[in-house]
């Protein structure tokens, strides 16, 4: 089975590493940590994107950060060489998932 994925990772503007993890240090003030490798980075669903997009402009912002759309192919086989199929699930459980990933990128700041 071959899926496609959409998302969007933070990418530092000066080293070029991406954003793998931040956390609040209250007082509004936060650390973050950086890395080489993309596949390690802290991603967002492309969709909860556009629907936070001002939030997240602003959250890159403040890492010194420049937004990356970045567009992946997986093809998914099971250790034997065989093709794996997709599951159907609900709109509700994605939605759920995709909600999670939101508030779990954002959660840090507020």
């Amino acid at each position: 089975m071959e899926k496609t994925a959409k998302y969007v990772v933070f990418r530092d503007k000066k080293t070029g590493q991406f954003l793998q993890e931040y956390k609040s240090r209250g007082a509004l003030g936060c650390t973050s940590e950086f890395i080489n490798d993309i596949e390690h980075a802290t991603v967002m669903n492309f969709e909860a994107f556009e629907q936070q997009r001002k939030r997240v402009k602003a959250l890159a912002k403040a890492f010194e950060c420049e937004i990356v759309v970045v567009e992946a192919t997986y093809d998914l086989k099971f250790l034997n060489g065989e093709d794996v199929k997709e599951n159907e699930r609900t709109e509700e459980k994605k939605r759920e998932e995709e909600m999670r990933q939101l508030f779990g990128m954002l959660g840090g700041l507020f």
